[in-house]
């Protein structure tokens, strides 16, 4: 189905060239499975979330520095929510820098690496949270005050109340795994700007992500204008620099 779409966004630009060709209509071969948009976060709205979460302090600092914690490390690693949510303190190496994520979306583990900054961070809330719960009393790394562990559906609804406060609610409304998305589209457009050869990094970024297929990685080249505009003008430039290459043999 994703072929013969393919094939109808084809016929529909070959059109403007030649009005006979014969677009597929869209329901012969029933719905198509299409991606939801993807919200790529700014450094603003960044901002204005941390800023936000500072109300869920009133009822303990705990709860606050849980959720700004697990944003941060969402934003600087790209990891799944799930994947966050699961981590252990025995999962986290502090001397060298590293996560290791266990029983990820496709049953494999593999090791994420940290800036030094977020390691900080991430001993700032292991330090309050065994202040309020007590040294051994926490399953996971990321706990509720009850010293339980922190789930995917409180998490959610505390996004989304944060979400409504910030006034997001125009469509498409901004998720907690659209902070994987910005990860990823944020790291291909360095990437892009400092001329760097994508398609070897692409390798990296998978394996990073935890993909299992390279082509769900080559989606983000796609996710937004930006990206599609630096490929374009790096696909033209390759296309000049080849032509004046013939041209001189």
């Amino acid at each position: 189905m994703r072929r013969l779409n393919i094939a109808r966004r084809l016929a529909r630009f070959w059109r403007a060239y030649d009005p006979d060709v014969e677009i597929p209509p869209e329901i012969t071969f029933g719905p198509i499975y299409r991606r939801r948009a993807v919200h790529i976060y700014s450094p603003k709205e960044l901002a204005s979330l941390v800023k936000a979460s500072v109300a869920l302090g009133r009822v303990h600092p705990l709860r606050a520095s849980t959720f700004r914690t697990l944003v941060g490390l969402l934003v600087c690693t790209g990891l799944r929510i799930g994947e966050a949510l699961q981590l252990s303190d025995a999962d986290i190496d502090w001397s060298a820098r590293v996560l290791t994520i266990r029983r990820a979306k496709n049953g494999h583990t593999r090791l994420v690496p940290l800036q030094p900054s977020t390691v900080k961070s991430l001993q700032r809330y292991r330090q309050l949270r065994d202040q309020a719960i007590g040294s051994s009393g926490a399953p996971r790394f990321f706990v509720t005050l009850r010293a339980r562990p922190l789930g995917q559906k409180s998490i959610n609804a505390v996004f989304r109340k944060l979400c409504r406060t910030l006034g997001w609610t125009e469509a498409p409304v901004p998720r907690l795994h659209d902070l994987r998305h910005t990860f990823a589209v944020r790291t291909l457009l360095g990437w892009y700007q400092n001329q760097e050869p994508i398609g070897p990094k692409l390798w990296v970024l998978s394996t990073y992500l935890g993909h299992r297929h390279l082509a769900d990685t080559y989606w983000y080249l796609t996710a937004v204008p930006e990206l599609m505009q630096l490929g374009l003008e790096r696909f033209a430039s390759a296309q000049t620099w080849a032509s004046g290459g013939i041209g001189h043999e």
